[in-house]
């Protein structure tokens, strides 16, 4: 009940900072490329998304508020969820009396879930909501919580938890060591263990294979064509962004100094220090949760750290989870000092706690509201306004690409234009995307010098170009 508490509590803060439509704010423009992809019973960009794909779908479903609306709820729901699961672990691992786990377990989940970077992934359209909590059930879903030695078959519970997570977000695969330790420890029935946690993560992995399938229908949103194997696993693979990741050793030791500033805005002087205390209270709860914890906040932190892209910070979320948990762990640890030392300081301590939760979460809120953005579908709509009937837009970045993808594909708006990605031409894929979506249109050989002069040249009519930041969206060519 108070991790039910926690979620609905959250839920209806985030749903005041909610953005009402598509939105280009905490780096969101992908927004409108998954929810595009996730409408026309496509393949979003790299690498694939298929977990989040399949949940868009559902959500999108839902006959209330306009696509992007529902693709944000979505992400609200995600949060909250994964302050609720937090809150839920830190009760389990700690063991001290219910009130106090219970308490305890809130702070954490409602610090984690106020956290400015969690909250602002609250508020939009990206897969990062889902991350935090797929990362923070395959933690719950450890066999490690119980008094008992657990059956074989948990292993295969965590397995399939920690599948669906690396098919929502391949960095999840840092997530499986953590239970291959456990199953490889001492004790009966090893071979049981592996054996069910292998098939527990390959069930769970397998929504991959939605990805040929999605893609075998040639739906206008195709990246990389994964009906076929080489396309599937430049997919999978994230095959655009293999150069990112440790490129220079020039930007980590920055990247560092920001990592620990980051942590202090996210939870406050206080939540470090008690952070600490959970993290050095190892005797209070089973030492093996110690070692879980610290592989997963070190593991994506690094990974964070390394990986050269200017939205990066995202992928420190599950590390933000178990930061949580050491934090509510902390907050037991403090409480039971003061049960000892006088009963009546332990209100009094929790009162404190949730006010500087609360107050941390002021500035955070500024920060993350989005509730008057809709700059995105603004934008996308002021495009199709100004597009002539029948015209070809040139798009340049994700941007207006995916702004424009959003209003055709899942608002269903000006059907009649014909939306071409400049810098996608050079991909095979997509110009056999392009002679599917669009039959009639004529396409420049590759490597054309300007694309919007050889289109006009070999289509006639009007083409556009997109043109960003600016009064005047559209330029065309008449």
């Amino acid at each position: 009940m108070p991790a039910l508490v926690v979620a609905g509590a959250l839920l209806a803060i985030y749903g005041v900072t909610l953005a009402p439509g598509l939105t280009w704010l905490h780096h969101g423009a992908d927004g409108g490329d998954l929810i595009a992809a996730a409408a026309g019973g496509g393949v979003a960009h790299p690498t694939g998304y298929p977990a989040y794909l399949l949940l868009l779908r559902l959500a999108l479903a839902v006959p209330v508020g306009s696509p992007a609306l529902r693709a944000n709820t979505l992400s609200a729901v995600c949060s909250a969820l994964a302050a609720a699961v937090v809150a839920d672990v830190v009760r389990l691992g700690y063991p001290g009396k219910r009130g106090l786990t219970q308490a305890a377990g809130m702070l954490a989940g409602f610090a984690l879930g106020l956290s400015p970077l969690l909250w602002s992934q609250a508020v939009i359209t990206e897969v990062y909501a889902l991350h935090a909590l797929l990362a923070a059930l395959s933690l719950r879903a450890l066999p490690i919580w119980g008094r008992r030695a657990p059956p074989a078959r948990a292993f295969g519970l965590w397995g399939l938890v920690t599948g669906v997570a690396l098919a929502n977000h391949l960095t999840s695969a840092l997530l499986i060591p953590v239970g291959l330790v456990y199953a490889v420890g001492n004790g009966q029935g090893r071979p049981w263990r592996l054996l069910w946690a292998a098939a527990g993560l390959a069930g769970g992995a397998a929504l991959y294979l939605l990805l040929p399938l999605w893609a075998s229908g040639h739906p206008p949103i195709n990246w990389g064509n994964a009906a076929r194997p080489a396309g599937l696993w430049w997919v999978i693979s994230g095959g655009p962004y293999h150069g990112l990741l440790f490129t220079s050793g020039a930007f980590v030791l920055p990247r560092l100094r920001a990592l620990a500033a980051m942590l202090l805005g996210q939870f406050g002087i206080i939540g470090l220090l008690l952070a600490l205390a959970g993290l050095i209270a190892v005797n209070s709860r089973p030492q093996s949760a110690q070692w879980a914890l610290l592989w997963v906040f070190a593991s994506f932190a690094a990974f964070a750290v390394g990986y050269n892209t200017a939205d990066s910070d995202a992928y420190l979320i599950p590390s933000f989870v178990a930061f949580a948990i050491w934090m509510g762990w902390g907050v037991a640890a403090v409480l039971d000092v003061l049960r000892v030392a006088n009963p009546w300081w332990q209100p009094v301590a929790v009162a404190a706690l949730v006010l500087a939760t609360f107050a941390n979460a002021i500035p955070a809120m500024a920060g993350a509201d989005a509730s008057r953005n809709r700059e995105a579908e603004a934008y996308g709509e002021a495009v199709l306004r100004a597009a002539p009937p029948g015209a070809i837009i040139v798009t340049a970045e994700d941007r207006d690409t995916f702004a424009l993808w959003y209003e055709r594909e899942a608002a269903q708006s000006r059907r009649d234009v014909t939306i071409v990605v400049e810098s996608l031409l050079g991909f095979d894929w997509y110009r056999e995307s392009l002679r599917w979506t669009y039959p009639n249109l004529q396409l420049p050989a590759g490597g054309a010098a300007n694309v919007a002069s050889s289109l006009a040249a070999l289509n006639g009519g009007p083409v556009c170009r997109t043109v960003l930041d600016s009064a005047a969206v559209l330029n065309c060519d008449r």
